[in-house]
């Protein structure tokens, strides 16, 4: 029998590498060995699926994002703080890998998408968090 997380970890392999728009639930459940009918029983659609295979990338981000203190609470971060956040990130990028290759190379294709719009948010927080604390 074919888990849940099984066809979550096929469907980020063939979203990674097919791309989204390229890939089918037939295709992936052809992936895992089940039916087209099973998959859509554990996932209403395809962004569902999507959803649920790239959420775990993006709250671990948002996870990152809410310990760093804002502009109200410190008036900048120590260099410590700034190197243990960028540390955090590359290590949640690797962790993440096949989610962040579908959201990097596809997020222009996928603006529509709400979790891909989730996503852009909190790198465009991220990125002003750095470029905030970048030496002038």
């Amino acid at each position: 029998m074919t888990t849940r997380d099984e066809m979550l970890q096929a469907a980020l392999e063939r979203f990674a590498r097919y791309g989204y728009l390229g890939s089918s639930i037939q295709q992936i459940a052809d992936d895992v060995g089940t039916s087209k009918s099973s998959v859509l029983y554990h996932f209403d659609s395809k962004e569902a699926l999507l959803e649920a295979a790239i959420s775990p990338a993006i709250d671990a981000l948002e996870g990152l994002l809410q310990q760093v203190p804002t502009r109200d609470q410190h008036a900048a971060f120590r260099r410590d703080d700034l190197v243990a956040m960028v540390t955090a990130f590359i290590d949640l990028l690797l962790a993440h890998a096949r989610a962040v290759a579908i959201f990097v190379s596809q997020r222009g294709a996928l603006l529509e998408v709400p979790v891909i719009a989730r996503a852009n948010a909190l790198v465009a927080r991220l990125a002003a968090v750095l470029m905030a604390e970048a030496p002038a």
